[in-house]
């Protein structure tokens, strides 16, 4: 939360706070009864928000953590990642193993937004985490029963980007609304490979995805002024990438 203290989360559902810079002294905040599988705190600082390993979302006052402001509810399995959209602060985005995504406020613990992006599976959270990357090692993505979308959000406009490791394509989503209430779909990127993760910078969207057994990596820009990506096949960071996945050297130098 700030410059002297880290926020630690584990898989047995207890939030510790540590301070910097000696990281000598855990002291337990509190938590969930069951696994956590996501943490952020708020861009104001004044909540921490967990998600669980059932379909929980808990939104906790911090620092005091003994006092609950809302819950959101409605995920039917374990919540996957949360993401505060750069634009709309007051607003959060789920994803979750249930195969959805949904748009709240997270003040108030209202829904405001379900999106189904696929058939969701029985598999546990637990799972999830031990099997890590196998679940999109299927070039076709049928076998891929475990898949969560990844979010990722841009930081100079209303947009969403989500992906599933089933689907060679991301969704392109913006927040519109008077009331900030509603995901539109903007476009559909299609993808040579299956993504695993996806990261804004300042420019564009940078894709990390599989292809076989080949990781791939690819870079799309922002457009100015609109909520499009553009395929950049020439940025010099991403034939970097290309060359040190051949290679299988991820070590520093």
């Amino acid at each position: 939360p700030d410059s002297t203290t880290v926020l630690i989360a584990d898989k047995e559902g207890s939030v510790f706070s540590v301070p910097m810079p000696s990281l000598d002294a855990l002291s337990l905040l509190g938590g969930h009864l069951g696994m956590i599988t996501e943490m952020v705190l708020s861009p104001a600082g004044d909540v921490v928000i967990t998600g669980d390993g059932e379909d929980k979302i808990r939104v906790t006052q911090y620092p005091r953590f003994f006092d609950i402001a809302a819950y959101c509810l409605g995920h039917t399995d374990f919540v996957g990642q949360l993401v505060f959209p750069a634009t709309h602060q007051a607003r959060l985005v789920s994803s979750s193993g249930d195969g959805t995504i949904r748009l709240w406020n997270y003040r108030t613990g209202m829904l405001l937004q379900t999106l189904r992006l696929f058939q969701s599976s029985s598999t546990s959270a637990e799972s999830v985490v031990e099997e890590g990357m196998r679940q999109g090692d299927s070039e076709d993505g049928e076998d891929d029963e475990r898949t969560v979308p990844a979010l990722a959000t841009c930081p100079s406009r209303p947009v969403i980007v989500v992906a599933t490791r089933n689907e060679k394509k991301l969704r392109v989503m913006k927040i519109t609304g008077d009331d900030e209430s509603m995901l539109q779909s903007v476009e559909d990127v299609s993808l040579p490979c299956h993504p695993a993760t996806l990261c804004f910078d300042e420019g564009g969207l940078w894709v990390a995805g599989v292809k076989g057994e080949q990781p791939r990596a690819l870079y799309f820009r922002q457009e100015v002024e609109a909520d499009t990506l553009v395929a950049y096949q020439d940025h010099p960071a991403v034939d970097m990438a290309e060359r040190i996945f051949a290679s299988g050297d991820t070590e520093e130098g």
